[in-house]
């Protein structure tokens, strides 16, 4: 689980990430930070908070993925009502 607790520190600091299947890049130019999983965005993040997850169903690893950004950046799709696939706040 070290990975994925580096991983949350790479989103905070906006560093390079390569572990396993994910990867995660901060785009200087848009100010957005990606994380992929295999070559599927899974959440972007700007000026520090998430603004876009991706929650539909994938493979078992990227659901781990899903899993951890969830617990760690309070995502609840049934509690927003909102669709699978959203972006969680207009820039």
């Amino acid at each position: 689980m070290s990975a994925l607790k580096d991983l949350i520190t790479a989103i905070e600091t906006r560093s390079k990430f390569k572990a396993s299947s994910v990867t995660a890049n901060y785009n200087e130019k848009l100010g957005e930070y990606d994380v992929y999983s295999y070559n599927t965005i899974i959440a972007k993040f700007f000026g520090g908070r998430m603004v876009y997850f991706d929650d539909t169903s994938h493979s078992s690893t990227t659901s781990k993925l899903q899993h951890l950004l969830r617990a760690n950046y309070t995502i609840n799709a049934m509690r927003l009502n909102a669709p699978k696939t959203r972006v969680i706040h207009q820039l």
